[in-house]
């Protein structure tokens, strides 16, 4: 989790922010910032998915 989120965060978001202040936005940062809603989505269905997996799991065991 540290090598994904400290090692390749910055390093995708100082991407994507030199990509669009290349292509002209005075924003760049902004938008970069922007481009990571979708991973924010993805880890909370997983959390979720995973919360609901482990209550199956406890009510499986406590049967």
């Amino acid at each position: 989790m540290n090598l994904v989120g400290l090692g390749l965060g910055p390093t995708y978001l100082g991407f994507a922010s030199d990509f669009f202040q290349a292509r002209g936005y005075e924003n760049s940062l902004q938008l970069a910032f922007y481009t990571l809603t979708p991973f924010y989505v993805l880890a909370i269905g997983l959390f979720l998915w995973l919360a609901r997996a482990i209550k199956q799991q406890k009510l499986e065991a406590a049967a």
